[in-house]
């Protein structure tokens, strides 16, 4: 039943974890603003450094991706690097 249903059970708790987030409120925003902007400020940084690494990826497989097995740059380093910049 469950595995049936899974993608229905998944929307209602994805809408119900919006709803959630849009009427609640943050506590360190009032007690510690210094603190949220520095959280914004490093996921903000964080989020740039991933785009950056997908971008890396995306440009050195360019044109070589079904013709070719790429061992060299990102790919050297693990074997999916567009999903591991973007952790």
């Amino acid at each position: 039943m469950i595995e049936k249903n899974r993608i229905r059970i998944s929307q209602i708790f994805a809408l119900l974890l919006l709803v959630f987030i849009s009427i609640s409120s943050s506590q360190w925003e009032e007690k510690a603003p210094l603190i949220t902007s520095a959280l914004f400020f490093l996921g903000a940084f964080l989020v740039g450094v991933a785009s950056l690494g997908s971008l890396w990826c995306s440009i050195y497989i360019a044109g070589y991706k079904t013709s070719h097995l790429i061992a060299q740059g990102p790919y050297s380093m693990t074997m999916n690097p567009l999903v591991f910049s973007a952790c």
